[in-house]
């Protein structure tokens, strides 16, 4: 997805973010990584293809969504399960747009390595 922030901010979505112990460093509640990990909620990484300003109160809207079937939510499921989601892995592993460590491991497992 591409989103645009004010008129000229572009930001891409580039892959699926994962939860990491700074997440109970901040809360300080016991197992809240593996929770959020089960809820994947847990945000997603954006590359910049046009910088620009953000600030509070501006407007963002959605440019471009050229994959609909494919949601963060979604790409973890068949990350978590990618050796028995074999055409899944297959399919999300050719989004050119997703980041290479994500579309390396998940090419491996749609062909069982």
């Amino acid at each position: 997805d591409v989103y645009q922030i004010g008129d000229t901010l572009r930001l891409q979505v580039s892959q699926p973010r994962q939860p990491c112990n700074q997440i109970f460093q901040a809360l300080g509640i016991r197992g809240i990584k593996n929770k959020v990990a089960q809820t994947r909620r847990t945000g997603w990484y954006l590359r910049v293809l046009q910088e620009g300003h953000a600030e509070a109160g501006m407007s963002i809207s959605l440019l471009q969504k050229p994959h609909p079937q494919w949601t963060i939510t979604r790409a973890h499921e068949v990350m978590d399960a990618r050796n028995e989601e074999r055409k899944a892995a297959l399919a999300l592993s050719q989004i050119e747009v997703l980041e290479p460590g994500w579309r390396g491991r998940l090419a491996k497992a749609a062909v069982g390595i």
